[in-house]
Formats: structure tokens, sequence, C-alpha cells
């Protein structure tokens, strides 16, 4: 899967928490960037590693992230910047 653009990115994310994003009460189309995935529920620690595998798996790379922050790969919005930065966004 080739991305192009951040907005991009923030649609694979979404697509692939969608229903994680439902069952703890948020409308997947209206998530903010700044929702912490961790801290709403949304994921567990161990989704949080299923999402950064799954975002691998579909834009066939693998992503470098053991210098990140905890918050830059918790937040929506701050962990797509980490994947488009990769990416050479």
């Amino acid at each position: 899967m080739e991305i192009h653009s951040s907005a991009e990115v923030r649609s694979l994310v979404i697509d692939l928490i969608a229903t994680s994003l439902r069952e703890a009460g948020h409308d997947p189309a209206r998530v903010g960037d700044e929702i912490n995935l961790l801290e709403s529920g949304v994921l567990d620690s161990l989704g949080l590693l299923s999402l950064i595998s799954d975002v691998e798996d579909r834009l066939g790379t693998e992503l470098e992230l053991s210098d990140a922050e905890p918050e830059d790969l918790a937040v929506l919005g701050r962990f797509c910047r980490q994947v488009e930065r990769q990416l050479g966004g």
C-alpha cells in the first residue's frame, strides 16, 4: 500500500482501530488527533503493539519506533505523524 499524505496515514490507522474506537464509545469519523488511545480505553498495550504491526504489514515496511516517546505512540495524531515521517513525508 502506498501512502502519500498525512490524511492517508490517519485514514489507515482509523480503519485499523475503528472497531476498538466504537467499543470505547468513540465515533471513528469524529475522533480527534489528540485522543490518547491507551488512556481512553481504545487500546491496551498489546493492542498498541498490534496496531504497529498491522500498520507495518499494510505499508510493507518496518517502523523504527525505539526512539519515540510513549506519547508519540499513544496519541492518535502523534502516532500518525511518526508513521508519516518514517515514510518520508
